[in-house]
């Protein structure tokens, strides 16, 4: 175990942000690349989903990056799946 984190949540949380941040920087290119030609990373959004693992350590490992939320697909299938592996 990590002896030198005083606070877990936050150790976790900074990671997480750490790699989101991450993902943007890659993926933005895509994003930002459509719409009003006035429009800037900064002045746009996007939705971005990541698969990520936490070890007995609270180290944080993203294992898989999307560029969404994946929110287009069949909404029961996901609940059937789940259910079958649980």
């Amino acid at each position: 175990n990590n002896k030198n984190v005083l606070d877990p949540v936050q150790h976790v949380r900074n990671q997480f942000k750490e790699s989101i941040g991450m993902l943007v920087d890659a993926f933005k290119g895509e994003t930002f690349k459509t719409g009003p030609k006035i429009m800037t990373p900064e002045d746009a959004f996007g939705f971005f989903g990541a698969d990520c693992v936490l070890d007995n350590d609270l180290d944080v490992y993203m294992i898989e990056a999307q560029g969404g939320l994946g929110l287009d697909e069949d909404y029961y299938f996901r609940l059937e799946m789940h259910h079958d592996l649980f």
